[in-house]
């Protein structure tokens, strides 16, 4: 039991740290708000 709930906590720990890369890279930001930009004047 402790070690599936150890392998749940790394499982979530990766992705929080995943994420937060995710969001410090500033050109995949850029192209995200760009791509949003876009699917909102096509509206």
């Amino acid at each position: 039991m402790t070690m599936v709930f150890t392998l749940i906590i790394l499982v979530y720990l990766i992705m929080v740290e995943s994420v937060t890369l995710f969001i410090k890279n500033d050109c995949i930001r850029q192209t995200i708000s760009s791509a949003f930009g876009f699917l909102l004047k096509s509206k």
